[in-house]
Formats: C-alpha cells, sequence, structure tokens
C-alpha cells in the first residue's frame, strides 16, 4: 500500500497535499494489497504528484495489463504447460538416444 508522506513533511500546499491525497488513493485501488519496495513506493509518491489526467491514465493503462493477463483461461496456461512437458520429455528422450549410439 502506498502510504502518503506526513503532512509537513515537505513544502507543499495544502492544495497539493489534498490532491495527492486523492490520487494516492486511486494507486491504491490498484496496488493497495502489493508489497512494494521503498523504491516502488517513492515513484508512485511522485507520480501521484503529477496531474490528475496523467495519474487517470496510468491507473487505466495498468488495469488493461492486468485485465489481458488474467483473461488467459485455465485451459490455455495448462495446455501451455503441457506442451513445455511434451517439449522437455523428447528432448530428454532425444538426450538418451544420443548417449546411447555413442556408449556403442
Amino acid at each position: 500500500m502506498i502510504k502518503q508522506p506526513k503532512r509537513g513533511s515537505r513544502n507543499v500546499s495544502d492544495y497539493f497535499y489534498k490532491a495527492e491525497t486523492e490520487r494516492i488513493a486511486k494507486l491504491n485501488e490498484i496496488f493497495g494489497s502489493v508489497d512494494l519496495t521503498a523504491e516502488e513506493e517513492k515513484v508512485l509518491i511522485w507520480m501521484a504528484g503529477l496531474d490528475n489526467w496523467t495519474i487517470d491514465n496510468a491507473v487505466s493503462a495498468i488495469k488493461k495489463a492486468v485485465n489481458a493477463n488474467s483473461k488467459v483461461s485455465v485451459h490455455e496456461k495448462l495446455q501451455k504447460y503441457r506442451k513445455q512437458d511434451i517439449e522437455r520429455d523428447s528432448d530428454q528422450d532425444a538426450r538418451k538416444y544420443i548417449e546411447k549410439q555413442t556408449e556403442r
């Protein structure tokens, strides 16, 4: 969760602090349950100091990316993993065959 710096810890106006509070709330809709590093949190606090247009578009883009990744069905993921297993098994069989041939 992104935690806003304490009031008075920076040289900003009350208006800026209030606007930043609202923008951090928007970012926390996405990042609220994510364990962020101190550096990641600093970047997001910096972003929250920008204008509403920037934050709204960044939040929109991030939500689209998250939704796009979640649209891959479990069936598709299983097929991908099965294909990887088959390829790995095939590679292992080929290696065993080559080893047997070189032993002769």
